[in-house]
């Protein structure tokens, strides 16, 4: 980049694709930590304020172990991956018209969304193929 073209740079492309980028890695900021969680804390006692609660896990205690330890790896390996995807793509258009940044980043956030619905549901389902229908 030429010093002219440095002087002309419309950095307030910058300051937008922060905004977008920060609010696409704060799902996933989420997912990590919500994984950290249930994997290190929630399955040592079954509580109310915080764990991976399924209708199968509020049954048994050794169903709950299970639904959060499942949940957090998944969760967890899902949002470092997750985070890793984002942080390419979002890089490769740093320097992109606005209209390009937002429309990226609405994208990545539904995707970002989706993945928790499926996430939930192959929790789901691998519970229910462990423990039946308690």
């Amino acid at each position: 980049m030429t010093m002219d073209e440095l002087l002309n740079y419309d950095f307030s492309r910058i300051a937008d694709w922060l905004l977008i980028a920060g609010i696409v890695a704060v799902a996933v900021a989420a997912m990590v930590i919500m994984g950290f969680i249930w994997l290190q804390f929630a399955h040592k006692k079954h509580n109310c304020f915080y764990g991976y609660a399924t209708a199968i896990g509020r049954h048994d205690q050794s169903a709950w172990v299970y639904v959060n330890r499942v949940a957090g790896r998944l969760w967890l390996v899902s949002g470092i991956i997750l985070g890793l995807v984002d942080a390419f793509i979002m890089l490769r258009c740093m320097h992109s018209p606005v209209e390009v940044v937002t429309g990226i980043g609405v994208l990545l956030v539904i995707i970002e969304l989706a993945l928790i619905g499926c996430c939930h549901i192959i929790i789901c389902r691998i519970s229910k193929w462990k423990y039946g229908n308690m």
